[in-house]
């Protein structure tokens, strides 16, 4: 039920924002953890923090454009794997950032970046290969792209894996 509530706010907050960014650009949320959100060792449970992720791509997809024309030709992501390493433990109360930005594309995927941050400091990173399909059939990122106009060469990937450590402890 949290997470539907978070979801909630979400789709009110895209409202209210509208599409803002670029493709490239970094999409930020603030959210605070919840009763709901802990472990038994009394710090964010793992798999919550992938359903963070889930919030944090959708809004990245409202913000860059791509949400409401995706939905009305009812396309869906699909998530093809995804790679997190967990560097603190998010307390309950405790507030955090969760970044999200595209890396690059190629003829199928996009590539994908998630950061958790708390006070400037990373907390966990995560990178996945993701698209959209509709009935019976991926949708290219050439494609999904060019709902918002000319679709510009993909940026060089960055590496074969995510950004370990956070750009300020580099």
């Amino acid at each position: 039920m949290n997470m539907y509530l978070r979801l909630l706010g979400l789709i009110v907050r895209m409202g209210l924002e509208g599409s803002c960014l670029r493709p490239l650009d970094e999409a930020c949320l603030h959210f605070r953890v919840g009763p709901t959100d802990i472990d038994l060792n009394g710090h964010m449970n793992n798999g919550r923090y992938l359903s963070f992720m889930d919030l944090g791509r959708l809004h990245f997809m409202g913000s860059i454009g791509v949400l409401v024309p995706a939905l009305r030709r009812r396309w869906f992501p699909v998530m093809k794997g995804l790679s997190i390493e967990y560097h603190r433990g998010l307390r309950l109360g405790e507030t955090f950032e969760l970044k999200t930005q595209l890396v690059t594309w190629d003829e199928r995927w996009f590539i994908m970046e998630q950061f958790f941050e708390r006070q400037g400091r990373l907390v966990a990173c995560a990178r996945m290969q993701t698209l959209l399909r509709a009935r019976g059939c991926s949708i290219s990122p050439r494609e999904v792209l060019g709902l918002l106009g000319p679709v510009p060469e993909a940026p060089r990937d960055r590496g074969e894996r995510v950004r370990w450590t956070h750009p300020a402890e580099e």
